[in-house]
């Protein structure tokens, strides 16, 4: 705890409270049935493919929007994962 004096010249202790952390969720990948997920450019199925997660594979959700999630190369769909 920091001490400061203020214009009264009182003793006044300041407690610094932090803000909590953002917490991020991470995720894996858990398509029943297939391989890998497809990793898109943007949160649709209309958008390009622009890579694949093999299932299992884990990874942080930077943004999550109408059931997707954006990682650090893309979208994937929100139903094919499962908190790692």
């Amino acid at each position: 705890m920091a001490t400061r004096k203020t214009k009264k010249q009182q003793d006044v202790e300041v407690e610094a409270v932090e803000a909590p952390a953002e917490e991020k969720l991470h995720m894996q990948v858990s398509c029943v049935g297939y391989p890998s997920l497809n990793v898109r450019a943007d949160a649709g199925l209309g958008a390009d493919i622009v890579g694949t997660l093999e299932n299992g594979a884990e990874f942080d959700v930077l943004e999550e929007k109408h059931g997707w999630y954006r990682t650090a190369n893309g979208w994937v769909m929100a139903r094919f994962c499962e908190p790692a």
